[in-house]
């Protein structure tokens, strides 16, 4: 089979598929890492290639003042986050605090229950990837679909 051809299988398999086979196959794939690393450079190109034409000459000042912001955020973060905090609650949203994984799920799973959940949309959050709240929503007998694409894939595929 040429390059061509297995990388159409590849990226158009018969289904059911076994991601990680698939996987295995891409890694070993010349075409197809050389096209991804391609659009991943292109799209870096671009955006940068923007960021000029719209900042001109101010663009590294720029970047340079956004770091200076992120850092001093960072540096005052219980300020910050106490603001957060008051502006959501007066805006009427329950602010929840956890002191680890095990304590962020468990409170998920009491709201949860609290509702009555049968069925939770779960959207894309590196908390919850952390946590693992997926597995634990299904444990607890709660039909959960993810929203990110590349998540529900992997979702899909077990």
């Amino acid at each position: 089979m040429s390059n061509s051809q297995d990388s159409s299988k590849l990226l158009f398999p018969d289904l059911p598929f076994n991601m990680h086979e698939r996987s295995k196959r891409a890694v070993r794939d010349i075409p197809l890492r050389q096209a991804v690393q391609s659009a991943t450079t292109l799209k870096d190109t671009q955006r940068q290639d923007l960021a000029r034409e719209t900042f001109g000459d101010r663009h590294d000042d720029l970047r340079g003042l956004a770091g200076q912001i992120k850092q001093h955020t960072l540096d005052h973060l219980d300020w910050y986050l106490e603001q957060f905090v008051k502006a959501a609650e007066l805006a009427g949203t329950s602010v929840h605090f956890a002191k680890d994984a095990a304590e962020a799920n468990a409170i998920c799973l009491d709201i949860a229950k609290r509702e009555q959940c049968k069925l939770c949309v779960k959207g894309k959050s590196m908390v919850t990837e952390e946590t693992h709240l997926l597995p634990a929503l299904e444990e607890a007998g709660i039909e959960t679909w993810e929203t990110d694409l590349a998540e529900f894939i992997l979702q899909l595929d077990g």
